[in-house]
C-alpha cells in the first residue's frame, strides 16, 4: 500500500508536464514559430567591419574640376525649299554658345566589407557626406545610392533609411559604385550580399570589395582649393543583427527598403530582415582630405563643319565653304557665330533631294560629354523641274506607291522589302514630320497622336521592318483597334489596319524622297476623287488629301470615332472639323474607308500606272 500511494502523485506530475508541453507546442504551431526553430539554423549575427586589418576602406584620388560646357547649333538660313536652282545662294549659321563652368569635386575611394559572424545580410544603402572640416554641423553635401525609388526624402529626392536618420540628395551631388568587375551596382544595392568569412586567417579573401566615385558642386559647398573637408561613407545593411566589430556604428529597426513596414523575418526562407533584434546595421567611415587646386576641364573646343552637300548629286549639285576653328573660353554665354555659303544647280529634272550636312563640336581633353547639340545638322530641301515649267497632268513614273502585298514581301528582294528593312528609320522620321507628332519609335496607326496610352483611343506600332512583313498583308474582316499593340502579328482592325499601314508607309517613303522621280507636289497633298470602275470612291471621302484620308482611317480605327460591336464594318463614323484639317464633316463607313485606302495603294502601283484615283491638287 505504501509503494502504492507513492507512484500515484508521481504519476500526476508526468501528466501536468505533458499537457503544458502539448499546450506550449499548440500555441508555437498557431504562431507560426515552431516551424522556424525547427527548420531554421541558430546562426550568430554577422559580424561587419569597414576596416579590417590589411583590407580597410580608403579614399583614393580627389580632383577639383572646373568644367567647361558648350553647345552648338546648325540651322539654315535659306528658306526651304528652293525651285530649279541655278547657281542659287544657299546659306547656313553655324552658331557655338560658352555654357556655365562648374567647379566639381571629384573623390573615387574602394569600400571593403567583412563579416566573421555566420548570417548574410545585404547591402541597402551607401551614403557619402562631403564635410566641411572647420565648421559644426559638418555636413554640408550629400550623395545617396540606394536601390528602391520609393527611398526619398519626401520631396522626390532620393534618399535613404540609415541608423543615423534618413539622408536625401543634394542638388549637383552623385554616387557610382561598381564591383571588382567594373558592373554598375549603384540601383542593385539590395541584391549585394555580405558573405561569412570562409578561412578566418585570411579575412580579406572574403571581403566584397566596391569601388565608388562620388561628385559634388563645390560652388554649391562653399568649399574652395586648400579648404580641410571630410568624406564620411554611411554604410547600411538589413539582417544584419546589432552585433559588429566597427567602432562607429549603429543598430535599429527601420524601413530600410522604403516599402512602408517594418519586415518580419521570413520563417520559410529563414530570412532576417528589418525588426528582429535590430536587424538593420549602419556603420561609419571617414576620411580626411584637402580640396586640391582645379583643373580646366574642356577649356576649349573645336567647331568643324566640312560643307554642305547633296544628297543625291545626280538631282542637284551643291558647293559651299567649310569651317574649322578652335574656340577658346570666354565667358557664359559667349557666341561665336558663323555662315556655311554656296551654290545650288540642278542637274537633272522632275527630282527632289535634300543639301545638307553636319558641324561638330568636341573638346580638345577628349572631355565631349560637356557638349550639347554635337553633331547638328540642317537641311534645305531643293527641287527640279522642267526648267520651272508648271506641272500638268500626272504621268505614269511622277508618282509610286504599293500594295500591302509588296510591303508585307518577306524579301530580301524587292524594292518594298529593301525600303522597309533598311531604310525604316528614315520612313519613320518622315511619318513624324509629316503628322508634326512626337518620337513614338516606329510607325503608327490609330492614335498616331497620343501613341501607346490606353483608352479612349487605341494605336497599334511596328517598330522594324521585319515586325511590318510578319503583319502585312492581312484580309480579315475591317473593324477598329480595341487595346494598344506593339508589333502585331494580328488586330482587331483586320484589312482597315493593313491598307491604313500600307498608304502610310507609301505617303512616308514619298516624304523621305526616296523615290527618285518625284515631283514638285508630295504624295500626300494628292486629291482623292471618284475612280470606277477601278474603285468606287465614297462622296464624303472625295476631295480629301491622301494625307487627310490617312488621319480620318486613324480616328476611325482608334474606337474614338464610335463604331464597335457587330455593326462593324458598315458603321458610319464621323470626323469633322477641325479634326485632321476638315473644314466640314467626313462621314463614311469603314468599309468605304478601306476601299479609299486601297485605291491610294493601287493608283500608282509598281510606279508603272495612274489609275485616276488621285489628283493634283489645285494650283
Amino acid at each position: 500500500m505504501e509503494s502504492s500511494a507513492l507512484k500515484v502523485p508521481g504519476l500526476i506530475v508526468l501528466v501536468v508536464l505533458a499537457v503544458v508541453a502539448l499546450a506550449l507546442a499548440a500555441s508555437q504551431l498557431f504562431n507560426g514559430t515552431l516551424a522556424v526553430e525547427n527548420s531554421c539554423p541558430k546562426l550568430s549575427q554577422a559580424g561587419l567591419d569597414l576596416d579590417t586589418s590589411e583590407c580597410p576602406t580608403t579614399l583614393g584620388s580627389t580632383l577639383a574640376e572646373a568644367r567647361t560646357s558648350w553647345e552648338i547649333e546648325k540651322t539654315a538660313v535659306t528658306t526651304s525649299p528652293i525651285v530649279n536652282p541655278n547657281n542659287t545662294p544657299i546659306d547656313y549659321q553655324v552658331k557655338v554658345t560658352e555654357g556655365p563652368t562648374k567647379n566639381i569635386l571629384v573623390a573615387t575611394g574602394q569600400i571593403l566589407i567583412t563579416n566573421d559572424g555566420e548570417q548574410t545580410p545585404t547591402l541597402s544603402s551607401v551614403v557619402v557626406n562631403l564635410q566641411d572640416a572647420t565648421k559644426k554641423p559638418f555636413t554640408i553635401a550629400t550623395a545617396v545610392a540606394v536601390k528602391d525609388p520609393a527611398c526619398d526624402d519626401g520631396q522626390g529626392v532620393e534618399g535613404a533609411q540609415t541608423c543615423f536618420g534618413v539622408f536625401g540628395n543634394t542638388p549637383e551631388a552623385s554616387i557610382t559604385i561598381r564591383d571588382i568587375n567594373g558592373n554598375d551596382v549603384t540601383a542593385l544595392l539590395e541584391t549585394v550580399p555580405i558573405p561569412p568569412i570562409t578561412d578566418p586567417k585570411f579575412p580579406c579573401a572574403s571581403a566584397v570589395v566596391l569601388n565608388y566615385k562620388v561628385e559634388f558642386d563645390l560652388d554649391q559647398t562653399g568649399l574652395s582649393p586648400g579648404d580641410r573637408a571630410h568624406i564620411d561613407i554611411l554604410t547600411t545593411f538589413v539582417g544584419a543583427g546589432g552585433r559588429g566589430k566597427s567602432k562607429s556604428k549603429a543598430s535599429c529597426s527601420v524601413d530600410a527598403n522604403c516599402n512602408g513596414s517594418i519586415d518580419q523575418d521570413n520563417p520559410q526562407t529563414c530570412e532576417l530582415n528589418e525588426s528582429e533584434d535590430n536587424n538593420v546595421r549602419t556603420i561609419k567611415q571617414r576620411s580626411s582630405l584637402v580640396v586640391p587646386a582645379l583643373v580646366p576641364v574642356c577649356p576649349s573646343v573645336v567647331k568643324n563643319d566640312p560643307g554642305a552637300t547633296s544628297l543625291d548629286p545626280l538631282c542637284v549639285q551643291a558647293s559651299t565653304n567649310g569651317l574649322q576653328k578652335t574656340i577658346n573660353q570666354q565667358s557664359e554665354g559667349a557666341m561665336d557665330v558663323e555662315q556655311v555659303s554656296g551654290t545650288a544647280s540642278c542637274v537633272a529634272d522632275n527630282c527632289s533631294t535634300d543639301i545638307t550636312n553636319t558641324a561638330t563640336l568636341t573638346c580638345l581633353d577628349g572631355r565631349n560629354e560637356l557638349i550639347q547639340g554635337s553633331p547638328a545638322g540642317a537641311a534645305i530641301q531643293a527641287t527640279c523641274t522642267e526648267e520651272g515649267e508648271p506641272p500638268g497632268e500626272i504621268s505614269v513614273g511622277d508618282f509610286c506607291t504599293a500594295t500591302q502585298v509588296c510591303w508585307g514581301q518577306l524579301g530580301p528582294g524587292g524594292f518594298c522589302a529593301s525600303t522597309r528593312n533598311n531604310q525604316f528609320g528614315l520612313l519613320v522620321s518622315a511619318f513624324e514630320s509629316a503628322f508634326g507628332i512626337p518620337s513614338f519609335g516606329g510607325i503608327l496607326i490609330g492614335d498616331i497622336f497620343g501613341g501607346l496610352n490606353g483608352p479612349p483611343a487605341f494605336a497599334a506600332r511596328w517598330t522594324s521592318g521585319p515586325a511590318v512583313s510578319s503583319y502585312l498583308p492581312n484580309s480579315t474582316p475591317a473593324g477598329t483597334l480595341t487595346a494598344d499593340l506593339n508589333n502585331p502579328i494580328a488586330t482587331s482592325s483586320g484589312v482597315l489596319d493593313a491598307q491604313l499601314l500600307t498608304t502610310t508607309f507609301n505617303m512616308a517613303r514619298d516624304d523621305a524622297g526616296l523615290f527618285a522621280k518625284n515631283s514638285l507636289v508630295r504624295l500626300g497633298d494628292l486629291i482623292v476623287q471618284d475612280c470606277t470602275p477601278a474603285f468606287q470612291i465614297a462622296g464624303s471621302l472625295q476631295g480629301l488629301t491622301v494625307e487627310q484620308l490617312i488621319c480620318v482611317a486613324d480616328e476611325a480605327v482608334s474606337g474614338t470615332a464610335g463604331c464597335f460591336g457587330p455593326s462593324i464594318p458598315s458603321c458610319v463614323v464621323t470626323v469633322g472639323p477641325p479634326s485632321c484639317g476638315l473644314l466640314s464633316n467626313v462621314s463614311a463607313s469603314l468599309s468605304q474607308i478601306n476601299e479609299a485606302l486601297d485605291a491610294v495603294n493601287n493608283n500608282f502601283d509598281n510606279c508603272t500606272q495612274n489609275l485616276g484615283c488621285l489628283a493634283l491638287p489645285p494650283p
